[in-house]
Formats: structure tokens, C-alpha cells, sequence
């Protein structure tokens, strides 16, 4: 784990951020393994280990406030996760923790309010489930649902419980289950209030759990996503009013036309799952729905009308929230949220990130959280516990800056290059941008920015006649180039990171241009240790500009490279192997 210093940060909001982490790791390991299984309840077993976490955290550290921060960080945690539709996940995350945040605050923090907001909080992802179905394929699936109840009370000879009788029955049964999580919440708490931790746990390596890509690959529009969530009550009204024919060319032409512009809508639609789903609705429509249209019950093809209505609602919908989905994701609107929405909830998602490959590792194997859930759930906060005292808040006056200055054609994109590829070596993941030259016939056409998070390479600028973009001295910057390197140097891109590179800050930037947006960000109030690539005559400029102190200059030349990689990479990790 990368130690960093974190300026100004709310202790409530680090561990918040670590709590947020716990239930992320909970959700990649348990979550993955019971689907993967395809478990029966797998959202309540879930629910009440997260509960159990949450109670764990209430009682260790007694922080008004710590829940719902808790939920908003997981839920953060969630929208750039590699799920294809986040809203649902992201909406029920949020409502458990502000819901039992709400009752045990009402509560006066007494059991009582504990046990409640227990009991309610786990019947909540079946309620979700429910209301998922509803949205999904309209209100006539609550009567397909009550129909095939009937049927099966019927035969079983089990007619005298009432659909109301069962499911009153199921949500006790489910609150039953949310008091023993609400029962081992309190003993995780206490058990790792008194315990100490034996081994500090080895982050697993090799482990990403960010989506750079996503970030820098796709175009996204903030004008779709408003248009996409207007156009959802117009579609359902066309689809409920037209006839069939019209409905399928409809829906038809918008599938295909989104299917383009968001490949990945196609992926959750070529799911067997799906139509194996629709199939079954249609052929229970047909069955159970005759009456819906004013001619009999039982089999009838007006209900089979009915599904296929239902069954092409659906099909819109999965489109439609896979679309909102991407476009959630947009680093502008995650971005706002993070600097504008809650203050510090930037740097939280930044201690929660960097918690993350040492919390799932000290999980172990999945199947020991379900057999010993208290004993596996205390460790998590343990080392939570060991992360807080790393973090040493309040004690940062800023960020540490390097500068990397020399000649020009000394190498210093190809070193800083190969810095990063010492860097991984060392399991410690570098972010930021370098600049490569692009040539031809020894003469230099322009430069590239290479995203070194991703890979990702885009023209930067170029002198070549026919160039477009923004002229500057004599060469010619390229929109999409200057985006894609603000992109690589926004905070989504760089959490997790133990270093940050920006090659070069150079009289553009003084002029504030191309980097100086994240420069402005980066500079003095951020976790990340930077190098900065700056000619040596406009070094006292760039740190009179910024107000920063260096902590190093760097002078490289032809003959000092490898001596100076040794010094670079030594002074990066020395703070790492301090812990």
C-alpha cells in the first residue's frame, strides 16, 4: 500500500472512506463468488454483511454522520466499476446506508433504532427487486406474478395464505435475518475495538480496480444523457399507446442506433438470460394476462400481445439504463460531485481506492467471510484501523514536487519512460501524461501525449500544412490532444497512483493553457508526489506561479541517465518502505 499524506482531511471522512473501501471488498469478493454460484438471495446475504459492517463501524468508532458517508463513498466506488448498469446497484447502496443512518440517528443511537433500521435495511434489496421488475417490464408483471402464485398455492393446497400473507411472512423472515446481522455488527465492533492485528496484510498485486478506459475512449455528452433521461416516459407512453408494429419499429430504431454509438448495450441484450426471461413472460401473458384485454381468462393471444408489449418495454429499458449508465460515468459529472458535492469526498475516494488491494486481501478466501463472518469482518477493520494511523492526518503541508529538467534531445520522455517501467517493477503504479516526439527523417513533426495509466496515445500537436486545431507559435494543437491529456491528469484517473508525471510544463502553461487546468489541481492540494519536466530557465517561473518549494532538482544528461534513475526511483519508494 502506497503511504501518502492526505491535507486537511475530516477524520470522519477517512474512515468513512474506509468503511465505504470494507464494503466495496465485500461486494468484489463475496458478491462475485455468490453470483457466480448463483445463490438464492445472494442481494440479502449481501445486505446484512454490509449492515454488519456499517453496526461494526457505528460502535468502533461512534462518528454521527459515518453511515451515509460510508454509503456515498461504496456507491462512488460503484460507478466506475466494470458493471455494465450502475444505477440500480448505486440507487441501493445509497438508500441502505442513508435509511439506516435515518433510524438509528431518530433513535437517539439506542439498540432499538439499530435493530429497526437492521430489520428494514435487509428486506430493502428485495423491495428493489420488486420495484426493478415493475420498472423494468411494467405494472402487469405484478399480476403475472400474482397469477402464477395462485396457481402454485393451488396445488400445493395452500390456498388459505394470501399473497399479502406471504410476503409478510418473507419480509419478517428477512428482518429476522437483518437483527443476527444487526447482532454480529455489534461484536465485530467491540471484537475489534480490544484486538490487535497479528500480520499486516500484502496488497494483492497485479489488481486494477479502476476503468481508465472508460474515461479516455469514450465521448461522452451530457446533453445525451439529459435527452436519454426525457426520452424514457415518451418511449413508454408510445410503446403502451401504438400498436405492436409501430412499438417494434420504435424501439427497434432507437436499440440500434444506441447499440452504435454505446457498444456495450449490446452485451447486457446478447445475455441468454434476458431472453429466456421474455420468452417466459410472454408465454405467462398469454396464460395468466387474457383478462387484461376484455376477452377471457387463460390463454389467450390478446395476453400474448400483452407480453410482447412488455417484452419490447424491456428491451427499451436495458438500453435506456445502459446508456444513462455510460454516461454517469462522465468525468465532468463525477468530478463536480467530487470537488463541488461534499468537500472532501475527493480525497476520501482517494484514501478509499488506495485501501482497497490491502482490505481484499486481508479477506482471503471467500468462503471463510461466509463461514466465520465475525472473525473475518473484525480483521477488516483492524487493518482499516492500522491504515488510519498510516494516514497521519493533518500533519501535510502539500504534496512533494520534483522537477526532471535538461537540454532538449537529452531523453527525458524516454527516461521518465523507463522511471515507469522501474515503477511497476516495484508494484507501484505511475499516472500522468509524457510527450513523445513524433519525427520523420530526423525532423520533428510534433508531439503526442501518451497517457501512462492507460497507454492510451493521441496527437498532441503537429507543424504539418493541413493541420487543424489552435495555432500556437508555430505549432498547431489539437483539441482532442489537450483533452486527453486533462483526462489522464483528472482525479479519477490518478487514484491509486504513487506518482504523478506531467512532461512538460512550459510557457503554454504560464499562459494558462493546455495542462495548466490540472496543474491548478494538482499543485500543493493533492496526495500525489509529481514530476514535473520543466526547462531550466523557466524553472523559478513555474514554482513562483504555483507557490511550491521542490523537493529535488533533476538535471539529466547524456551521461548521468542511469545514475539519476537510481536516485529518482530510490527517493519515490524510500516513503513506502518507511512503513
Amino acid at each position: 500500500m502506497t503511504k501518502q499524506k492526505y491535507k486537511n482531511l475530516d477524520p470522519i471522512w477517512a474512515k468513512a472512506a474506509l468503511l465505504g473501501s470494507m464494503w466495496g471488498s465485500i461486494e468484489i469478493i463475496v458478491g462475485s463468488f455468490l453470483h457466480n454460484l448463483r445463490i438464492p438471495m445472494t442481494g440479502t446475504i449481501l445486505s446484512a454483511i454490509g449492515v454488519s459492517l456499517l453496526i461494526g463501524g457505528h460502535y468502533l468508532w461512534k462518528e454521527k454522520g459515518l453511515i451515509w458517508r460510508a454509503g456515498v463513498v461504496c456507491a462512488l466506488m460503484k460507478s466506475i466499476s466494470p458493471s455494465a448498469v450502475i444505477i440500480g446497484p448505486m440507487v441501493g447502496i445509497l438508500t441502505e446506508a442513508f435509511v439506516l443512518d435515518f433510524l438509528i440517528r431518530m433513535s437517539g443511537g439506542l439498540s432499538i433504532g439499530v435493530f429497526i433500521g437492521s430489520g428494514i435495511v435487509v428486506c430493502l434489496p428485495f423491495v428493489q427487486s420488486i420495484i426493478n421488475l415493475i420498472i423494468t417490464y411494467g405494472f402487469n408483471v405484478a399480476s403475472i406474478y400474482v397469477g402464477v402464485y395462485k396457481i402454485v398455492v393451488k396445488n400445493i393446497g395452500m390456498q388459505n395464505i394470501s399473497i399479502y400473507r406471504a410476503l409478510g411472512i418473507f419480509f419478517s423472515l428477512n428482518a429476522i435475518f437483518g437483527f443476527f446481522a444487526a447482532f454480529a455488527g455489534m461484536a465485530i465492533g467491540k471484537r475489534a475495538a480490544t484486538e490487535t492485528l497479528d500480520t499486516i496484510p500484502t496488497a494483492i498485486e497485479g489488481k486494477n480496480f479502476l476503468l481508465p478506459p472508460v474515461i479516455t475512449l469514450h465521448r461522452f455528452s451530457i446533453i445525451l444523457l439529459i435527452a436519454s433521461c426525457a426520452i424514457i416516459p415518451f418511449m413508454l407512453f408510445a410503446i403502451s399507446n401504438l400498436t405492436l408494429l409501430w412499438s417494434l419499429l420504435l424501439v427497434a430504431t432507437y436499440t440500434v442506433i444506441m447499440v452504435k454509438r454505446y457498444p456495450n448495450c449490446w452485451n447486457s441484450l446478447s445475455r441468454i438470460k434476458i431472453w429466456i426471461g421474455m420468452i417466459i413472460i410472454i408465454l405467462l401473458s398469454g396464460l395468466l394476462l387474457g383478462e387484461i384485454t376484455n376477452i377471457r381468462s387463460g390463454w389467450t393471444w390478446g395476453g400474448i400481445f400483452v407480453g410482447l408489449q412488455m417484452s419490447l418495454r424491456a428491451i427499451f429499458m436495458v438500453v435506456a439504463f445502459n446508456v444513462i449508465s455510460v454516461e454517469l460515468r462522465n468525468p465532468k459529472i463525477i468530478n463536480w460531485v467530487l470537488r463541488r458535492g461534499l468537500g472532501q469526498l475527493a480525497t476520501a475516494m482517494e484514501v478509499a481506492f488506495d485501501a482497497l488491494p490491502t482490505l481484499i486481501a486481508s479477506l482471503g478466501e471467500q468462503r471463510n467471510v461466509l463461514r466465520h463472518p465475525i472473525i473475518s469482518l473484525s480483521r477488516l477493520f483492524l487493518v482499516a484501523q492500522h491504515r488510519m494511523r498510516q494516514l497521519k492526518l493533518g500533519d501535510s503541508t502539500g504534496n512533494k514536487i520534483y522537477i526532471l529538467t535538461g537540454e532538449q534531445g537529452t531523453g527525458k520522455t524516454m527516461f521518465l519512460s523507463r522511471l515507469v517501467d522501474e515503477l511497476r517493477k516495484k508494484n507501484i503504479q505511475a499516472g500522468g501524461i509524457l510527450s513523445p516526439s513524433v519525427q520523420r527523417d530526423s525532423v520533428r513533426l510534433g508531439y503526442d501525449v501518451l497517457n501512462i495509466r492507460t497507454g492510451e496515445r493521441t496527437i498532441l500537436c503537429r507543424n504539418e500544412p493541413g493541420s487543424t486545431g489552435i495555432n500556437i507559435g508555430k505549432w498547431i494543437f489539437r483539441n482532442d490532444g489537450i483533452q486527453s491529456g486533462n483526462s489522464a491528469l483528472d482525479q479519477l484517473s490518478l487514484i491509486g497512483c504513487g506518482l504523478v508525471i506531467i512532461d512538460e510544463v512550459g510557457p503554454l502553461e504560464l499562459e494558462n493553457k493546455v495542462w495548466c487546468p490540472s496543474l491548478n489541481l494538482l499543485v500543493g492540494s493533492s496526495p500525489y508526489p509529481l514530476i514535473l519536466v520543466v526547462r531550466e530557465k523557466l524553472i523559478e517561473r513555474v514554482t513562483d506561479r504555483w507557490s511550491f518549494i521542490p523537493e529535488a532538482i533533476w538535471k539529466i544528461s547524456r551521461d548521468n541517465s542511469e545514475e539519476l534513475l537510481v536516485e529518482i526511483t530510490d527517493a519515490i519508494i524510500r516513503p513506502i518502505n518507511q512503513l
